[in-house]
């Protein structure tokens, strides 16, 4: 208001002096020093008002992510993401590695199994080996990556004291997982006892916090998985239903099941450093299922890899990490990748949304009211949240899902 006074007040003594004066000539000198004033100002409250933004957001998922552990699930508004409890998380401006540090160790030992999963293995194993063969669904026991134990520490990054976690990976089978953890809620065998209880149950156990993956009883399976966005800014989502968990999760045959580029890790995808990474689980998920990749046969590549959440499954005791790839080809050019992919077999079909929460399909996704599509599973949902997020911010995210 000052600077606008002063501004006003200037014009009218340049207007009072006459051309060539030495009075014009001062005016004009403090004319456009008060714009420039007024100019660099306005430019600094700006670039206030964005830090101050950024503080808060901070600020608030800070606390979100408090909550996710309390509540089990992510609350936004009219949105809930039954299960996922969030261990850290992408900002509008920065993924999640500006902030937060995740170190794999060397393999560890594999976990002891416990006697409620060799059991299952005898009772439930067969009759999931029947439904899939009768369905016709893939089921194989391959390996998998079992986390035996999560450290956390602090480090000094930017002269910020940054959280670090140390992630001790261990060889796994994927039965081990398919008759325990992927079915906590299940008795062992319900056809001898209706109402036995459940192996979550008979376990006693329900993590808090992800340091406490070493003392659970069954397999803690690490996954990933990206939501991959054109050059054209459009979502692509598979239609899944020929692989055995991923169907076997779909209870609302009405509508159909979507879901991203998602791996369950193996002791394989390993970094430069021979350790395992999830990076190289999405590269190598990108490339089976997309056909995007660095090799000549790759019809497409990832421009930009961010990444956007790690995550805590408290439904299947898994830790995860969700990432956006962001492709250099647009949608049409991905329907042409696609069908020549290793695993296209996977995905019954592509679809695509607009990358942007304010178009009503993909607000209807994450709020579980579309009328033709569901998202597969809350590992779904959570990837899609988190892309979301990091491309909008919190605000507008949790404005737009108030109903």
């Amino acid at each position: 208001m000052v600077g606008l006074i002063l501004l006003v007040l200037c014009w009218w003594l340049f207007g009072l002096t006459t051309s060539d004066s030495f009075w014009r000539e001062a005016v004009s000198a403090i004319l456009g020093a008060v714009a420039t004033i007024i100019g660099a100002t306005a430019i600094a409250f700006i670039a206030l008002r964005e830090q101050l933004r950024r503080v808060e957001e901070k600020r608030l998922l800070k606390r979100f992510e408090d909550l996710t552990w309390k509540h089990s699930s992510i609350r936004v508004g009219a949105m809930e993401i039954p299960g996922i409890a969030v261990v850290a998380s992408a900002t509008h401006d920065a993924g999640w590695d500006a902030n937060t540090i995740v170190e794999f160790a060397p393999e560890g030992s594999p976990r002891a199994t416990d006697e409620l999963t060799a059991r299952a293995l005898d009772v439930t194993l067969p009759k999931l080996q029947a439904q899939a063969e009768e369905r016709k669904l893939t089921f194989f026991d391959d390996d998998c990556v079992d986390i035996v134990d999560v450290d956390l520490t602090t480090i000094n990054r930017d002269g910020k004291r940054r959280p670090k976690f140390t992630f001790t990976p261990a060889k796994a089978r994927y039965f081990d997982f398919a008759v325990s953890s992927s079915r906590l809620d299940a008795p062992v065998d319900p056809e001898i006892d209706p109402l036995q209880p459940s192996l979550r149950q008979l376990w006693g156990h329900g993590p808090s916090s992800l340091l406490e993956v070493s003392a659970l009883p069954a397999v803690a399976k690490l996954g990933c998985g990206t939501v991959a966005v054109t050059k054209d800014s459009r979502i692509v989502f598979g239609i899944r239903g020929k692989t055995f968990i991923a169907s076997d999760s779909v209870s609302d045959s009405a509508r159909r099941s979507l879901h991203f580029v998602a791996e369950g890790m193996i002791p394989k995808d390993l970094n430069q450093e021979g350790r395992v990474d999830p990076k190289v689980g999405i590269t190598r998920g990108l490339d089976e299922e997309l056909n995007i990749g660095l090799s000549s046969r790759n019809i497409g590549r990832v421009a930009e890899m961010i990444s956007t959440g790690v995550f805590f499954d408290q439904q299947r005791w898994q830790p995860c990490f969700s990432y956006l790839s962001r492709l250099d080809i647009t949608w049409d050019e991905v329907q042409t990748a696609a069908p020549i992919a290793r695993d296209a077999w996977e995905v019954e079909a592509l679809i695509s949304l607009p990358f942007d929460i304010e178009h009503a399909g993909v607000r209807q996704l994450l709020l579980g009211t579309h009328p033709d599509f569901r998202l597969a599973s809350n590992h779904a949902a959570a990837m899609l949240w988190f892309a979301l997020l990091h491309n909008h911010g919190y605000h507008v995210m949790r404005d737009h899902l108030l109903s």
